[in-house]
């Protein structure tokens, strides 16, 4: 997203509520429909008041490769009901590669009759459908794992209840869950340790994360059969659970439209061809924010951040006796492939040594390659031909695969 100081803000105060929405420019680029909820309001007798200690995040997004998700649909407008009545807070959370929080809404009203109630309810309704309106894509790709982090740390501090609602494909393609280099094929539990080791997971302790649209596809993203999505959603409930949280997930499919419009920014689709592969599979892609080299180098940016990371994949590959260890490595496209490769494959073995130092028998590497920038999944670096960094970014990675 862009920075909140770059952004226009626009306050909404009533006499018993206030919203703080934040918009971008994107919602016009992007052409988007307004989001509506079906707003369920009662009558009452006299003075209302609604207090609560509750606190509520929505991780809602309008991007690539995703439906454009109907809250008022009948499998999720009960839940958004229900916290509209409930009082408390909610934050509305967009998960795209840089996830930030759009907005953020006090619930709680003090009515003296049953007009002023309806007036206040009413303006709750539109406050946060202008909010998931306003939730759509700035940057390139979808960092779920990070949302739902952003998500827990804007409710984790409440006395009351604590919850997130993931209206979400769950479909994560940048930060430490990355699933574009085959993690959807990956063993949950191994995946989870892994996360937990490498200090990569929310603290979810007496959180409780419910997912709507977990699995649900549009535009470039291939469908996801029944293998893939009880994978899928063995994944989240195997992170959600590390992470000390309780995982609800609605099964009623989803009521939205394809979200291939023009503006929104560009989401790798995640491979689901090979899903389902035997217990004792782990796939990670080391992007740069978990490891991180100098420029057209080797050497580790951060070494001590770097054997935080690859001191638990060693620890998940060792404890596992995962025997079978591939490294391969990635680049940018610069115009000169054969430097690509080289880069590519000085990087993959940099990290090969650091694991085996970390206490990866050497004999248990099969394989060690540079791709350079000749890999599925590459993404275009040179759109229109002008450079593009958060491309060139997502295409530098070192994906390590260990099986038995």
């Amino acid at each position: 997203m862009t920075p909140i100081s770059q952004q226009e803000e626009l306050v909404l105060t009533g006499k018993h509520a206030h919203v703080h929405i934040i918009r971008t420019g994107r919602i016009a680029a992007a052409a988007v429909a307004v989001v509506a909820i079906a707003a369920t309001l009662t009558g009452c007798a006299g003075a209302e008041a609604v207090e609560s200690d509750d606190a509520n995040a929505i991780v809602y997004t309008i991007r690539n490769n995703q439906p454009v998700f109907d809250p008022s649909a009948p499998a999720v407008d009960g839940y958004i009901q229900d916290l509209l009545n409930g009082g408390g807070t909610v934050t509305v959370i967009v998960a795209d590669g840089n996830p930030q929080t759009v907005a953020s809404h006090d619930l709680d009203y003090d009515a003296a009759n049953d007009v002023e109630a309806q007036k206040v309810r009413t303006q709750n309704v539109n406050a946060l459908s202008a909010a998931l309106t306003a939730a759509v894509a700035d940057d390139p790709e979808a960092d779920v794992l990070a949302a739902l982090s952003r998500g827990a740390d804007a409710v984790r501090d409440a006395a009351g209840a604590q919850r997130i609602l993931m209206i979400d494909s769950g479909l994560s393609t940048a930060g430490a869950f990355s699933m574009t280099n085959g993690l959807l094929g990956s063993d949950p539990a191994l995946v989870a340790d892994y996360l937990a080791a490498a200090q990569a997971l929310p603290d979810l302790t007496g959180i409780t994360v419910t997912f709507y649209g977990l699995g649900e596809t549009a535009g470039a993203q291939q469908p996801l059969d029944t293998a893939a999505r009880n994978r899928l959603t063995a994944l989240w409930a195997a992170v959600v659970d590390a992470a000390g949280g309780t995982l609800e997930v609605l099964s009623a499919p989803p009521v939205g439209a394809d979200s291939e419009q023009a503006g929104l920014p560009f989401v790798s689709p995640v491979p689901v061809d090979a899903v389902a592969p035997p217990e004792g599979h782990l796939t990670i892609s080391l992007q740069e924010e978990q490891v991180r080299f100098l420029p057209d180098t080797a050497q580790f940016a951060d070494p001590t951040g770097a054997d935080v990371v690859l001191a638990a994949l060693a620890g998940a590959v060792v404890e596992q006796e995962l025997t079978s260890v591939s490294v391969t490595g990635t680049t940018a496209s610069t115009g000169n492939p054969d430097g690509e490769r080289a880069l590519a494959l000085a990087r993959a073995t940099a990290v090969r040594d650091r694991l085996v130092s970390l206490g990866v028998p050497a004999a248990w590497f099969v394989s060690v390659e540079g791709l350079g920038a000749d890999f599925p999944g590459y993404v275009d670096n040179w759109p229109g031909g002008v450079w593009d960094d958060d491309a060139a970014r997502q295409n530098r990675q070192v994906t390590v695969t260990a099986r038995h």
